[in-house]
């Protein structure tokens, strides 16, 4: 069957418009491609962190992806963890506990105060007023008194102690009035004594009384009758031995003894006399007492005894 000539330029027109469209169609996807590939414009030149611009080469991942906004731009690499997290600044490094003025690192408990400075042994001696044990050599130690403090002396050296001059016997009788008497004939035996021994660094004051007779004033006044003797000596003062009963010894008279040693602390308390208060001696029971006021050797060595705890030996 022939061909129509009609026909076949249709066929030619047809296929002369369809090369065109293919053509256009080609240059149109070589225009996306040159243009507007976000791999093309935005790849390595702008920051981003692919190959050129990513695999697909026209916006995508690349672009906008992980490469330049995501985490090697702005992730772990510049802004995270590594480089201001908070293990670099601002974490355990610096400033933390342990690094600078932690619990441990400065002025702990320990460190600073606590036992080591001024703790309640350190200071202050154990008895009243303050008093704290003394040494001395032999026979440095004088003292002044009565038949009681011949007494001590008595203990004292039976226990082998040989601080304190041994007993003297002139002083029997002998009592505040008597002491507090700058010209009284006592006075001459502490005086023999000072010259047997040398005198004096030390000196012991007890007070002795008959009836209660006893005011600060007197004892003031033997101090200064001491200091003109031993004028650079350590003085000690106490009253008579206490006792269990406060009304045994009846030279002394009721409550006596007590009155003593309230005496002999009020006295010490004048610190302008420089005087040492050591504490009470005794107390002396019924038994360690031949008649109430005077030791017997049981009462002599306690008391020598704690002769030997304030003075040594």
């Amino acid at each position: 069957m022939a061909r129509s000539p009609s026909t076949g330029l249709l066929s030619s027109g047809a296929l002369l418009f369809a090369t065109l469209s293919i053509f256009a169609c080609s240059d149109a996807g070589l225009d996306d491609e040159g243009s507007g590939g976000a791999a093309g414009v935005g790849g390595d030149q702008t920051g981003a962190g692919g190959a050129s611009g990513g695999a697909v080469g026209s916006g995508g991942t690349s672009a906008g992806g992980s490469s330049s906004g995501g985490a090697s731009a702005g992730g772990s690499s510049s802004g995270g963890e590594s480089s201001g997290g908070a293990q670099s600044s601002g974490g355990s490094s610096s400033g933390g506990d342990d690094g600078s003025g932690g619990d441990d690192g400065s002025g702990g408990d320990e460190a600073s105060g606590g036992d080591g400075s001024g703790g309640d042994d350190g200071s202050g001696g154990s008895e009243g007023g303050g008093f704290v044990p003394s040494t001395g050599a032999a026979r440095t130690m004088g003292y002044v008194g009565c038949s009681m403090s011949v007494n001590v002396a008595e203990g004292y050296e039976a226990l082998g102690a040989e601080r304190l001059w041994p007993p003297i016997a002139a002083y029997n009788g002998k009592v505040v009035q008597n002491w507090a008497n700058n010209g009284d004939g006592v006075w001459g035996a502490f005086e023999n004594a000072a010259s047997q021994y040398g005198t004096p660094e030390d000196v012991w004051v007890m007070l002795c009384i008959f009836d209660n007779a006893v005011t600060v004033e007197e004892a003031t006044q033997i101090v200064a009758n001491v200091r003109s003797r031993a004028p650079d000596a350590n003085i000690y003062i106490t009253g008579q031995p206490v006792y269990d009963d406060p009304n045994s010894c009846f030279l002394a008279g009721n409550g006596g003894p007590d009155k003593t040693d309230r005496i002999a602390k009020e006295t010490a308390e004048d610190a302008s006399l420089n005087l040492v208060y050591p504490g009470a001696l005794g107390p002396l029971a019924s038994s360690e007492s031949s008649d109430g006021c005077h030791t017997n050797q049981q009462g002599s060595l306690k008391l020598g005894e704690q002769f030997i705890e304030w003075f040594g030996e």
